[in-house]
This record gives structure tokens, sequence and C-alpha cells, in this order.
């Protein structure tokens, strides 16, 4: 349209005139008619400049709107405008992390989102995201009404069509699986056994995931017969759900095998190198010549493979140890790396909470014993409680001393990602250190804190922004390459406290 009517004004309406097509356009907008075509022609060009600010054409819809009821599901209060222009400016600035928190303020206050903020929301989730999710939470009456009348949104907020396991794609008969293991187990795995032989590799390992959705010992018929696929994404999963059911064969062939491996005299720890694998283990997904283990070679790699399928707890009744005992027992060891690796892949593979914090202060304590993975470390962190997680930060900030943190130091890579929220002793223990440099030797140490300040700036409590600006000597910083780091951490820190007084009906 911009085109049209740009080519209309160059050449003037007294030439070409306004064409009908272009006329009707106009009346879709709803734009006043002009006292003569000129004049309808710069109104035109206004409206069509506007248009391209905004960054896409206005759309048009043809076809019957929802009836009532479909609007009027949900009771809570609307979030207010002004909350809404801090929502729209998250959008424009792709602040995901933000996003989530504008969301937990919507489920803290009882408020929901307007309808009209929705249909952007829509085009960014993905069926199973995080963002579909929340929105489902936080908007779960109309947009389950939505999705009953618009198809695309089918597959991330209606319940799936039992049609879709005949008829539908290998994404939308997993999408129907999975919701049948929550709502009918045993029919959904009924309906697996029935169609295993005649499925594709990716299809059976995509199917086959869905039994983590209450998995019990009735499945273990279904998983032994995955066990003997000879394709690793089937054979692998298998072998790991099997390893959740405690009374299964596998889970005690797994048992049987590393009890023969580890020792305990009371006092002494010992912990042998496997031998060659057996046919049996072998059968049972054992292959030490996969890269498992951080230190590398094929007993090495055994090893680790046997202890990631058994549950932890096991060495703690087995022994009567409890898990800083048994990990600290281990660090000692003449295989450490790889047994703490072993115990700490089954420690997340079970979900086992409680050995996550005596793992994480080991490998603070100790961080020669290279056994975890960024993404074991990730996990263990993510396990714990933020309550476990900010103690457990507090001391060995308390640890490190007055001075910011070193370029090595373990802590580092565990701030640049963890997903808890800061306490306030804490945030001043992270903080300060940085505040009581001198402002010209500060740019060094942000250069290795740049993504642990991003971070922070989103679990630190905004409330603090005050007291923190405070603790920053702005002019000198001003005159060094610090500031535009210290700046975007600060500003971050303010938005997210003036999105909350929005919530809480503060001036800002």
């Amino acid at each position: 349209m911009w085109q049209e009517i740009s080519r209309i004004a160059l050449l003037g309406t007294d030439q070409t005139g306004i064409p009908d097509a272009l006329r009707t356009r106009l009346d879709e907008l709803d734009l006043p008619p002009g006292a003569d075509e000129a004049e309808t022609l710069l109104i035109a060009l206004a409206a069509a400049g506007q248009m391209r600010k905004a960054g896409q054409p206005l759309r048009t819809f043809s076809g019957e709107l929802p009836s009532a009821p479909l609007l009027e599901t949900d009771d809570r209060p609307v979030c207010s405008p002004a909350a809404v222009r801090y929502l729209t400016a998250i959008l424009q600035q792709n602040r995901t992390e933000v996003l989530f928190e504008f969301f937990g303020l919507l489920r803290e206050f009882g408020q929901q989102l307007p309808p009209e903020v929705l249909p952007e929301l829509l085009e960014k989730s993905k069926p199973g995201d995080q963002l579909a999710r929340e929105l489902r939470q936080i908007s779960g009456p109309r947009i389950r009404a939505l999705a009953e009348h618009l198809p695309a949104l089918r597959d991330r907020f209606a319940d799936p069509e039992p049609e879709v396991w005949e008829t539908g794609t290998e994404a939308e008969r997993v999408r129907f699986l999975r919701w049948l293991r929550e709502h009918a187990p045993d029919s959904a795995r009924e309906l697996l056994l029935d169609v295993w032989e005649r499925e594709s590799t990716t299809a059976r390992a995509a199917f086959l995931g869905t039994l983590r959705i209450n998995l019990d010992t009735d499945d273990e018929e279904l998983l032994d017969l995955a066990l003997t696929d000879g394709r690793k994404e089937v054979y692998g999963l298998a072998a790991d759900l099997l390893a959740l059911l405690p009374a299964s064969a596998y889970a005690e062939r797994m048992r049987d095998r590393t009890d023969r491996l580890v020792q305990f005299t009371g006092k002494t720890w010992a912990i042998q190198l496997p031998p060659p694998p057996t046919e049996l283990e072998t059968a049972d997904g054992i292959r030490p010549k996969a890269a498992t283990s951080r230190s590398g070679g094929t007993r090495a790699n055994h090893l680790v493979q046997l202890l990631r399928a058994v549950d932890p707890d096991h060495w703690s009744e087995r022994f009567g140890q409890s898990p800083s005992e048994v990990a600290a027992g281990w660090a000692r060891t003449d295989v450490a790396a790889d047994a703490l690796q072993g115990l700490t892949e089954a420690v997340v593979r079970f979900g086992r909470t409680h050995w996550a914090e005596p793992l994480l202060r080991f490998h603070l304590t100790q961080p020669s014993v290279n056994f975890l993975s960024e993404k074991q470390l990730d996990a263990l962190v993510g396990m714990l409680s933020a309550a476990a997680f900010n103690d457990l930060l507090t001391e060995r900030l308390r640890a490190a001393g007055p001075e910011p943190l070193g370029p090595k130091h373990p802590l580092l890579k565990i701030l640049e990602r963890q997903p808890h929220p800061l306490n306030e002793n804490a945030a001043f223990l992270l903080i300060k250190p940085l505040q009581r440099m001198n402002p010209t030797v500060l740019p060094r140490t942000l250069a290795y804190h740049y993504n642990v300040l991003n971070n922070a700036a989103l679990r630190i409590p905004a409330a603090l922004y005050g007291r923190l600006d405070a603790g920053w000597n702005h002019d000198a910083l001003r005159r060094t390459g610090a500031f535009s780091m210290i700046e975007q951490f600060m500003q971050t820190l303010l938005f997210r406290r003036d999105m909350r007084r929005v919530f809480e009906s503060l001036e800002v």
C-alpha cells in the first residue's frame, strides 16, 4: 500500500486519481475521507507511514467472532495498562527471563493478561515450550477456549483427539500418548505394545519417552522389549527407565554388578575398575567403548555406566553412610573422578535432591577433582531449593573473603547460569566487593564477571536497587570502561523494581 500511495503522490491525483482497489483498502482501515482526493491521499499517506513505523501491517479479519462466553471464562481482574506497557517493552527487547518474572507477578497478584496481548504471545510460543506452559497456567480457561476455535493453537493448548493416533504426524501421536499416559497409563502402554514392531527407530524412541509419565512396574515388559532393540536411541532410553524401577530385574542386575566393585571397611573405601563386559552386560546396554567418563578409557567408561544405573541411596543404605560421607570417601579412592562422575549422573537421573548439596560443596571445596561437566553442574544447582542454594552461596562467598572472585573460582561458572533468586545476604556479598574496587582496575575484573552480573541482575531482589545504586562511585565509573556494564546491570534492576511497583500500585 505504501508504494502505491507514494506513486500516486509523486504523479499527482489530478493525473492518476485514487484507484478503486486502494479506496477499498482505505475503507477497510476505517480511515476518514478527505474533502477531495488530494486530502484523502494525505490521510492515507500518514496512516501508511505509521504502519511502517509499527513494523507490521494491520491485519484484517474475516469470519465469525467467537461467542461472548468465550471471552468471559476467567473472573480474575485484568492487569493495568501500565503493566501492559512493561510487557510490551519486554517483548520488544526480547527479555525472556523478565517475561517469566512478569508472569510470576500476574500469579502473585491474582491478575490475568488482557485479551489483546494474547495473539503476539501465542505466536511466540511453540508446542511444549516454557512459554506455552506459562500461558496455559496464567490464561488457562481463555487459552483452552481459544484453542477449541483456532486449529493453529490446538497442538499447544487443547487436549488431543484420539483420531491422531491413527492419522496424525509423529509429533501429534507423541502428544496424544503423553496425554494418555497422564490420564490412562495402562491404555497408553497397550497402544504402544500393539504398534511397536512396525514403528521406525525415531518413532519408537519418541513414544518410549512418554513412559516417564506415571512410570511403574507394569511397564517393565515393554521396556525389556525395547532393551533388545539394536539402536542406541531406543535401548539407551529403555535402560534409563528400567533403572528407575527399583524392583525390575535390570535394576537388580546393576546393583549386583556394582556391589562387587564398591567396598567399604568402616574406614576406607575401595572401588575397582570392572573387567570387560559380559554378553549379558552388553545386552543390558553397557557400551564401554562409548565415550562416557571424563578421564577416558574403556574400563573407566564401564564403571561410570554401571554406577549411573544404581540409585545413590543404595550406597547410604548398604553402608550406613550419609551422602557427604560417601562423596568424601569416594574422592579418596584411586578412581575418584570416575566414581564421583557416575555417582553424580545417578543423582541427576534418579532425582535424589538430598545428594545435590554435598556434591556441589565438594566441587567448590575440592575443584582439583574434575568430575562435573557443565551440564551436570547446572543439573545439581537446579535440584537445590532456593534457600539451600543461598545458604551454600553465602557460605562460599564469605570463605572467599572481601575481594571479588578470581577468574578461576568455581563459583563463577555456577553464578553465570544459576536459576535461583538471591537473598539479600548473598546479593551484597556478591556485589559489595566489586563496589569497593578502585574504578580504574574494575574493568579487568568485570571482563570475567560480565555473565555473572547479567544473571545477577535477574536474580537479585529488585527492591535492593536503591541501596546497591548508592554503593557505586558513578562519577569515577563514568571515566572507565566499566560504566556501561554497571549501567546495564542497574537498569535491569530498576526495570524489574518499577515493574513490581506497577503491580503494587505504587508511584514510579
